[in-house]
């Protein structure tokens, strides 16, 4: 808990609560770590049935979002918002992109807003709002919410220190619960390839420690072995969130990766790859291949059902290692697996359909490839016909 944090917790348990309080900066985890510790201390989840609203600030209504903190309390003394991500104090950046079109159109105009937030806050609510980034002191929302509000700037440190460096700390004890250990070397390694993003150093340890088994020490060669750089992360991250039919995620990450100067024929070659995959392992569950294993974890997909899927299949499947799910990492082969549970065999021939116009599209078309691979996105995730293509 950073010392602001404590500080406004302090202040709030001797009853000086405040209308607003803005929390940003450039550590998601600790953003949302601190307001959820400030949140509890105004109103615990006990008190939460009637007075606690949680609302998207890509897409938030600032009129419903002012109806309801002047709505008093039913049955409890106070009512609690929070508006996460609240992407409108950066209506310039990159951030904006993940804003919906409407809530853009209300934030080019926000005198009625800014009128509402001249007058005196009502007494009995809260206002939490979450940035995943550093809002300017300019902003002029932000400086109206400060007149009666507080700010709390998370900031990642510059010099790491093992003793009071946050995310090695809760790293540290992460692993602990797992019985496994990382020393601050081999942690400073997985920080130059992930970047200061405590999520995403969390998220790549706890698969390092997945895939290392029962080995109890984290090491550099793991490290190197297993992390990919962030780059490749967020490709990584695309395809996933793609799979899991997640659209809103899945087209904020594809206008990350276009923006990264990312080359969208390798996306399209690597959306091909995991649908080729995910239809290989749907064809052997419809087969029966996985009805004898019906819960299991990292370790028995690796050691007890891939030997005996590659016993079975492996001369079925194509030689070429891109081409075959069974030759590709256990952990690969288990995410896919995953995916495919997601799938019927007519959304899958419908997807693979659409894979083979967009591949005819992009070698004989000059038509914009990012928008035929967004129309793509949008039929995976059931969104649009193949005919889009």
């Amino acid at each position: 808990m950073s010392g602001e944090v404590t500080k406004i917790i302090k202040e709030i348990n001797q009853g000086k609560i405040p209308p607003y309080i803005v929390i940003h900066g450039d550590d998601e985890l600790f953003v949302s770590q601190s307001a959820q510790e400030i949140a509890e201390v105004i109103l615990p989840p006990e008190e939460r049935d009637f007075n606690y609203d949680l609302l998207s600030g890509k897409e938030l209504d600032f009129s419903e979002l002012f109806s309801q903190a002047h709505t008093y309390p039913f049955l409890g003394e106070r009512r609690l918002i929070i508006v996460k991500e609240a992407y409108f104090f950066a209506p310039k950046s990159k951030d904006a992109v993940k804003l919906t079109s409407e809530a853009k159109r209300q934030f080019a105009d926000t005198r009625e807003v800014e009128q509402i937030l001249k007058e005196e806050p009502v007494e009995f609510s809260t206002i939490i709002f979450t940035a995943s980034f550093v809002i300017k002191k300019t902003d002029p929302l932000f400086k109206l919410i400060l007149k009666h509000g507080v700010e709390i700037l998370i900031t990642t440190a510059k010099k790491f220190n093992p003793n009071t460096d946050r995310t090695y700390l809760l790293a540290e004890k992460t692993l602990r619960a797992r019985g496994k250990k990382i020393d601050y070397e081999t942690y400073e390694l997985l920080l130059a390839k992930c970047g200061n993003n405590s999520r995403l150093i969390l998220d790549e340890l706890e698969k390092v420690a997945t895939y290392i088994g029962d080995e109890a020490f984290i090491t550099n060669e793991h490290i190197n072995e297993l992390v990919v750089k962030v780059a490749e992360e967020n490709i990584f991250q695309f395809l996933e969130d793609l799979t899991s039919k997640k659209l809103a995620n899945t087209l904020i990450e594809l206008n990350r990766l276009k923006e990264e100067n990312n080359r969208p024929e390798i996306l399209l070659f690597m959306i091909i790859n995991n649908f080729r995959w995910i239809n290989q392992l749907l064809e052997m569950r419809l087969e029966g291949a996985f009805k004898n294993f019906r819960r299991f974890d990292y370790y028995t997909f690796q050691n007890s059902i891939i030997p005996v899927l590659k016993e079975k299949y492996s001369d079925v499947l194509p030689s070429e290692k891109r081409a075959n799910v069974l030759m590709q990492h256990p952990f690969v082969i288990m995410k896919n697996y995953q995916a495919c549970l997601k799938y019927k065999p007519t959304e899958i021939k419908k997807i693979m359909e659409a894979l083979e116009r967009i591949d005819i599209a992009m070698k004989t078309s000059s038509s914009d490839i990012w928008l035929k691979l967004e129309n793509l996105i949008l039929i995976i995730c059931n969104a649009a016909p193949v005919a889009l293509i």
